[in-house]
């Protein structure tokens, strides 16, 4: 094809593709790749088919023939999509060899609308196979050249396709754990256990499981896009962030299930419960998560680690629903495995999880021994967030529950070192200032512990 406008590109020494092939993202994450030959229904995120296929085919012959974009320079995605709906495509070049019927076949194809396209590819490769006034061989010689830009481009619109639906199953994951039926199921139950409270408590808490589960989906596709889409990141770190995502779900899941067949106390302590699930955001931390060690590779590894990681999200759930005993039995049967594993970040994790468990039963002695062992494996594992809530929680053991105020306030330190390495948002600097405050007013240091608390 492109030898018949030989005129047009002996005076072209640029090729025209190439200036496509860089077209700048619009949306954020949206496109990757040529979206400059993609169908307006794909850059506006609508369906997508066949017929999609064949207007991408259309615009790498209107460009391979025309030497220029049917819809005008670029200016916006959005642009070039509004025009194409509207039919306002670029008139061809003045006395361009292009016979007139393959004109007309390639602006049916451009067509805003899909279903004024060809039914198929059959029906254009049809009008396009043979032009009686040129010889066979020079037109198919230009042809398979077009065809090879026009596959590339549908490839790569394919592939755009199916990894934005790669992205796209977060909210059915954590619709499965909590939906309008879920809601409607918790408010039954708890009118059955605490009567007209327990109505008021349901409806309460639903807003803020809609809020938690939002942020959860949204977080997601951010990880997944980011990786999948717009290359931003490794899939080491997506492990890690999609791994974090598994256990805040993981968390809410069974802490949901313990509230449903809880009695009236444990409903009227529910949303205090709710509340102290760690939110998603934490699986957003990148900061944090670059610099923890990554997740094994051997399959058998990961599902051990995988395995730890369900339990200690079964703990988390039962610490948050008062169900301290439980969670400490499990976390002890926990820690010998994560100590065979040989992975340091999630040792730490049980570890920390442990001594606060303890720490809130009186257990003091064995709260310390926990956490110090827990801040050297955050160490080993470079788990700074880890590392900074061991070192909260020793300070709010030390100073609290044993007067060292001395030590205590150089865990505080530790623990703010480890949070500005994470460049000073960890969301654990909440409960760091929380354990700082407590320890000041028992040491009777009022004017600073309000400080802290403001």
């Amino acid at each position: 094809l492109t030898m018949a406008d030989e005129a047009t590109e002996t005076e072209s020494e640029k090729d025209p593709v190439a200036g496509l092939l860089d077209t700048p993202l619009t949306r954020d994450g949206t496109i990757l790749g040529t979206p400059a030959f993609m169908a307006p229904e794909q850059i506006l995120r609508s369906q997508a088919d066949h017929l999609s296929d064949q207007f991408s085919f259309c615009v790498s012959l209107y460009v391979s023939l025309f030497r220029q974009h049917p819809f005008g320079p670029f200016v916006s995605l959005d642009a070039w999509a509004v025009r194409a709906v509207q039919g306002e495509i670029d008139p061809p070049p003045t006395g361009s060899a292009v016979p007139a019927r393959i004109q007309a076949a390639i602006l049916r194809g451009l067509s805003g609308n899909p279903q004024d396209r060809f039914s198929d590819m059959g029906g254009l490769l049809t009008v396009l196979r043979f032009d009686p006034r040129h010889t066979r061989q020079r037109w198919m010689l230009g042809v398979l050249a077009a065809v090879a830009l026009a596959v590339a481009a549908i490839g790569i619109s394919h592939w755009v396709i199916q990894r934005r639906q790669l992205c796209s199953d977060g909210e059915a994951r954590i619709a499965a754990i909590w939906n309008p039926s879920r809601a409607q199921q918790l408010e039954q139950i708890w009118v059955e256990t605490a009567g007209e409270f327990g109505r008021e408590a349901a409806l309460a808490l639903g807003p803020h499981m809609e809020e938690y589960a939002s942020s959860w989906a949204r977080i997601y596709r951010e990880a997944c896009e980011a990786t999948h889409l717009r290359g931003e990141r490794s899939e080491p770190l997506l492990d890690r962030q999609m791994s974090c995502l598994t256990r805040r779900m993981g968390e809410a899941e069974h802490l949901l299930t313990l509230i449903e067949d809880g009695d009236r106390e444990l409903v009227s302590s529910a949303m205090d419960a709710v509340l102290g699930l760690q939110s998603p955001e934490t699986c957003a931390d990148t900061a944090a998560m670059v610099e923890r060690l990554p997740r094994p590779t051997e399959p058998e590894a990961r599902a051990i680690l995988d395995d730890l990681e369900a339990d200690v999200a079964l703990a988390e759930a039962e610490r948050l629903a008062g169900q301290y005993e439980d969670c400490l039995t499990r976390l002890q049967e926990l820690v010998p495995a994560a100590r065979e594993i040989e992975y340091p970040p999630v040792l730490a994790e049980i570890l920390v999880l442990k001594g606060f468990v303890e720490a809130d039963l009186g257990q003091a002695e064995d709260a310390e021994s926990s956490l110090l062992e827990a801040v050297a494996a955050a160490e080993r594992g470079r788990d700074d967030h880890a590392g900074a809530m061991a070192a909260s929680n020793l300070m709010w053991v030390n100073g609290y529950l044993e007067g060292r105020f001395d030590e205590a306030f150089q865990w505080g330190e530790f623990a703010d070192a480890k949070v500005s390495r994470l460049g000073g948002h960890d969301l654990s600097q909440a409960d760091i200032a929380d354990a700082r405050a407590t320890v000041l007013l028992r040491a009777g240091r009022y004017a600073e512990a309000r400080e802290v608390q403001e």
